[in-house]
């Protein structure tokens, strides 16, 4: 779905967008989704066919999490209230029902990530063994920053960074 969305947005079909997050409000949670949605409500066309409610899909607690902090973190706004502005401006729905459904998305357990052990796949090393794992860890002190580069065979180019807070 994201390699069909992405090629409909190079042809210039900017509904496709709106459809994918339709199909699937996680999808948010893609860098280049999320980037490619602030960028189509800077350029302020409708993202919607017509005769389609603007903004009503997008009003889910987990897109509007996203966004703001997307915002924030690239430092297009200096904080969250400033977010809610820039959103509200962008016709998504009035600054209170923002800060509200950003709350909600941060406090919601649906909108947390998960994390699946598999007991099976798990395996024992002796001391030996490990050493040489361990003295490639890194104990980030706060306000430092870790950024790794790299690639990925169905992303592309990839950017993780680590900030301890």
């Amino acid at each position: 779905m994201l390699r069909a969305c992405r090629e409909r947005l190079r042809r210039g079909d900017r509904y496709a967008l709106t459809e994918l997050l339709d199909d699937n409000p996680a999808f948010i949670e893609v860098e280049w989704v999320r980037e490619a949605l602030l960028r189509l409500l800077e350029g302020g066309l409708p993202l919607r066919r017509r005769g389609r409610i603007r903004g009503k899909h997008f009003r889910s607690p987990h897109i509007i999490r996203a966004l703001v902090e997307c915002l924030v973190t690239r430092g297009d706004v200096p904080s969250s209230e400033e977010a809610f502005c820039y959103l509200e401006d962008k016709g998504f729905a009035s600054k209170h029902t923002i800060r509200r459904l950003f709350y909600q998305g941060r406090q919601d357990s649906r909108f947390r990530p998960v994390q699946f052990e598999y007991p099976e796949r798990s395996f024992r090393l002796t001391a030996e063994e490990a050493e040489p794992w361990l003295r490639r860890v890194r104990i980030l002190g706060e306000g430092e920053r870790l950024v790794y580069r790299g690639q990925d065979p169905t992303l592309g180019e990839v950017e993780l960074i680590f900030e301890a807070t």
